[in-house]
């Protein structure tokens, strides 16, 4: 994905959280001229990286992808090659869709459907997933509203791969899911002993002691780490939905 093309998603959606927002306006607050951001994003006019920490704070723009914005400005030596992030793979999302983070099943339900072996009924979600019929029925109907599933044949498929809800701001849908699926990570550990279980999922963590200012650097490795196994493990159709995480947060208070 280029420049302009992420720069673009951000763009669009500021102007969905903000009815205030123009590109006038960030042009001015930008200090540039409206029709010079008009050929940055246009894909016309290369991104002066001084431009970087103002984008990046008036788009809401997460750490680890400001980062690949930094990288994609700074010229590397004729024999390196470009390097490619594995989260630029992943198209960020549109704010109205949010709303399927109120609840735990909606992304999952919308993975099952890239099941190899998804038959494209409800009944076998809903079995699959621990869910009633009724609720996966309901769930299907509103993917279909905001356009990320799509009819092909006598199935419902992704009409985008790869998703994702991020942003540079602490957001309550976004809180919500995490926390329902902290919640899931629990239940397996409470109710799920067989040794299968266990070989089946990777629940795990590390006690350190850093200082603040490593914390950045490290919230973007692990995103991008994140991504990357990601990518790697929808290489191919699965026969499984996971869900991968990780958390780093502090145990000691200021």
């Amino acid at each position: 994905m280029e420049i302009h093309e992420i720069l673009n998603r951000y763009i669009q959606r500021k102007r969905e959280r903000s009815t205030g927002f123009s590109l006038r306006w960030l042009a001015l607050k930008l200090q540039i001229s409206p029709s010079f951001l008009s050929r940055v994003l246009n894909g016309k006019k290369a991104l002066p990286p001084k431009l970087i920490p103002d984008l990046v704070k008036l788009l809401d723009i997460e750490p680890e992808m400001a980062s690949v914005l930094i990288q994609r400005t700074h010229p590397l030596p004729k024999k390196t090659a470009s390097v490619e992030t594995p989260l630029t793979e992943w198209i960020l999302a549109e704010t109205a869709t949010e709303a399927l983070l109120s609840e735990w099943h909606y992304l999952p339900i919308l993975d099952f459907t890239s099941l190899r072996d998804f038959d494209g009924s409800a009944e076998m979600i809903g079995q699959r997933l621990g869910i009633p019929r009724s609720t996966v029925e309901a769930a299907l109907e509103r993917l279909k509203s905001f356009g990320l599933l799509e009819s092909r044949g006598d199935k419902l498929v992704k009409s985008r791969a790869r998703l994702r809800w991020s942003s540079a701001r602490s957001l309550a849908a976004i809180r919500n899911f995490h926390a329902a699926m902290l919640d899931k990570a629990k239940e397996q550990l409470e109710t799920r002993h067989s040794q299968e279980d266990f070989e089946r999922r990777l629940i795990t963590g590390i006690t350190v002691t850093a200082p603040p200012d490593k914390i950045e650097a490290a919230r973007k490795k692990l995103s991008e780490c994140l991504h990357e196994i990601a990518n790697a493990l929808s290489e191919d159709p699965g026969t499984e939905v996971y869900h991968l995480s990780a958390q780093l947060f502090p145990l000691t208070k200021k």
